[in-house]
C-alpha cells in the first residue's frame, strides 16, 4: 500500500520534470528540437528528468520488496 502511494506521488514528479524540460526547450529563441543547445537551464532540467528516471524503478523495487516481506516502518 505504501509502496503505491509513493509510485502515485513520483509519477506527478516524473510528469512534473518532463513538463519542465519541455518548458525548457520552447522558452528560446530557436526552440531547441534534440540535444541541450549548450543551455544551461536546458541541460540542468534533462539531467534532472534523466537522473529521476534513472532512481525511481530501482527505488519503488526495493520499497515493494520490503513492503511484501512485511518490513517494520518503525526503527
Amino acid at each position: 500500500m505504501i509502496a503505491a502511494l509513493y509510485a502515485s506521488l513520483l509519477t506527478f514528479l516524473v510528469i512534473w520534470l518532463s513538463l519542465n524540460v519541455i518548458r525548457a526547450r520552447r522558452k528560446y529563441k530557436y526552440r531547441i528540437r534534440y540535444g541541450d543547445g549548450d543551455n544551461i537551464q536546458l541541460i540542468i532540467a534533462r539531467a534532472t528528468h534523466s537522473n529521476t528516471l534513472e532512481y525511481i524503478p530501482i527505488t519503488l523495487i526495493l520499497m515493494l520488496a520490503l513492503e511484501l516481506n512485511h518490513a517494520s516502518a518503525r526503527p
